[in-house]
C-alpha cells in the first residue's frame, strides 16, 4: 500500500509584456556596490536540498538581489511547505530580496515555495499553475489474483493503513478528501500571505476570506499561460531574463547589472 501527498503539477514537465513596478521594491541600504544580480538554476522536483544552495547564492549576494530560475513540476506537500517557509526564514536573515522567474513551467508545489518569494516573473512561452494537492493511495486486494494467497490485516483502527483490503469505505474516503481539503486550503493561504497586495489589485479587496474565495476559483488545477497568469494575480511580469535585470536595475538605480549564475 502507498500513500503519497503532492503539491504537483504535469509529471515532471510536459505579446510579451514587462512591468517593472509591479513588485519590486526598491530595498532601503541597497547601494551602487551591488551591480550583480546572484542567479540559481533549480530543475526538477522539490527538492529539501534546495534549501542548502539558496542559503549559499543569498550569502554571495552579500545584500543584494538573488534571481531563482526555477523550472519544476512541483513535489510532495512536506518539501514545498519547507522551502517558502525557509526562504521567508532567508529573506529576514539576510534582508535580501528574492526572485523567481520560470522560462518552461513553475507548477504546484513549486509555485507554493515561489509565494514566498518577492516577485514571480514568467517567460513569454512558458506555464504557470496546476496549484493545488493530489493525494494518491493504492489499494492492495485481500486475495493475490495469481497466487491465491489471501492476506488479512488486523488494524487498530478504522483510518490506520488505509487501502489493505478490496476497497475503501466511505468514511475513509471522505477522511481522505478532507485530508487534501486542509492542504489545499494551506496551500492558497500561504499565497494570500506571499501576494495579498497583488491579489488585491486583481480582485479590488485585501480581505483574506474575499482572497480565499477567489483564489478557489483560480487554483483548481488548471495551467495558465502567463498573460493569463499575469491577469488573475498569480505573477508579476512576463519577459526573459534579460527584460527581469532591465526591471531590476531601473528599481534599483544601478548603472549596469549582470547575473552571475550558481551551479
Amino acid at each position: 500500500m502507498k500513500k503519497r501527498v503532492f503539491f504537483i503539477g504535469f509529471l515532471f514537465l510536459l505579446m510579451l509584456s514587462f512591468s517593472c513596478g509591479a513588485h519590486l521594491i526598491s530595498k532601503e541600504g541597497f547601494t551602487q556596490h551591488h551591480k550583480r544580480v546572484v542567479g540559481l538554476k533549480l530543475f526538477g522536483e522539490v527538492d529539501p536540498n534546495w534549501s542548502i544552495f539558496i542559503e549559499s547564492a543569498i550569502k554571495s549576494a552579500d545584500g543584494g538581489p538573488v534571481l531563482l530560475e526555477v523550472e519544476s513540476p512541483g513535489g510532495y506537500v512536506s518539501v514545498s511547505i519547507y522551502l517558502n517557509d525557509f526562504i521567508e526564514k532567508m529573506k529576514e536573515k539576510y534582508k535580501s530580496d528574492i526572485y523567481v522567474y520560470t522560462q518552461y513551467g513553475l507548477y504546484s508545489g513549486a509555485y507554493f515555495m515561489a509565494a514566498a518569494c518577492d516577485g514571480i516573473y514568467a517567460a513569454p512561452s512558458s506555464e504557470v499553475g496546476s496549484i493545488g494537492v493530489v493525494y494518491q493511495i493504492e489499494v492492495t486486494p485481500r486475495k493475490d489474483k495469481e497466487t491465491g494467497i489471501e492476506t488479512w490485516t488486523f488494524k487498530s483502527g478504522d483510518f490506520k493503513w488505509i487501502g489493505q483490503g478490496d476497497t475503501l469505505t466511505k468514511a475513509q474516503i471522505d477522511y481522505l478528501q478532507g485530508t487534501v481539503d486542509k492542504y489545499q486550503t494551506l496551500f492558497l493561504n500561504t499565497i494570500i500571505d506571499g501576494r495579498n497586495k497583488q491579489l488585491g489589485k486583481v480582485i479590488g479587496s485585501l480581505d483574506r476570506e474575499d482572497q480565499l474565495k477567489y483564489l478557489r476559483q483560480v487554483c483548481d488545477g488548471r495551467v495558465y499561460f502567463p498573460e493569463e497568469a499575469l491577469n488573475l494575480g498569480l505573477i508579476d511580469g512576463i519577459g526573459y531574463v534579460d527584460d527581469v535585470l532591465k526591471c531590476m536595475k531601473a528599481v534599483y538605480g544601478l548603472d549596469e547589472v549582470k547575473v552571475y549564475w550558481r551551479n
